[in-house]
């Protein structure tokens, strides 16, 4: 089993396990609720006084997304296709720039160079941390503060120390 998904995953080039990559549309609903949060807020209040001294949290939202809920289902199918087409566009604008932006890696070589830098970032990692550690041990060192004592008694001592 795990030999043909090692082999399927090999098949796949580089760009397309890009983590930059648009993973999907955001839902319509999401677009809805977030058009409308004050609106169901403020309907929410009618019916609900507590939900005015309810804490900002996991409950709060959720009581909001029921209440967003029925609205969307409430929607006709008119509304609902306004937020779906400016889901799929928001999602198309996306993967246009994501392409764009891997054409560009592409053409200019960034990706291959990546690639050939990562193998040398981790020598080059070890001695950066080396000399870190070692710089780090020079300054603490010369940063420690060293006290002596001064050889008074404790009456001349307690004599320096007060508040004027």
């Amino acid at each position: 089993k795990f030999d043909v998904e090692e082999d399927f995953l090999s098949t796949l080039s580089p760009s397309n396990r890009s983590s930059d990559r648009p993973a999907g549309a955001t839902p319509a609903f999401f677009l809805f609720l977030s058009e409308n949060r004050f609106r169901i807020e403020k309907h929410i209040l009618k019916h609900d006084r507590s939900f005015k001294t309810m804490r900002r949290g996991y409950d709060k939202n959720m009581l909001i997304a029921k209440e967003g809920a029925a609205m969307w289902l409430k929607l006709g199918t008119a509304a609902q296709k306004k937020y779906t087409s400016m889901s799929m566009h928001d999602f198309e604008n996306r993967v246009i720039a994501w392409k764009e932006e891997e054409q560009i890696r592409a053409m200019t070589g960034v990706a291959a160079a990546e690639d050939a830098a990562g193998d040398a970032d981790d020598a080059d990692d070890a001695e950066d941390q080396k000399y870190w550690q070692e710089r780090h041990g020079n300054v603490v060192s010369l940063s420690q503060i060293r006290c002596s004592t001064s050889g008074l008694d404790d009456r001349q001592k307690a004599g320096r120390n007060q508040i004027l």
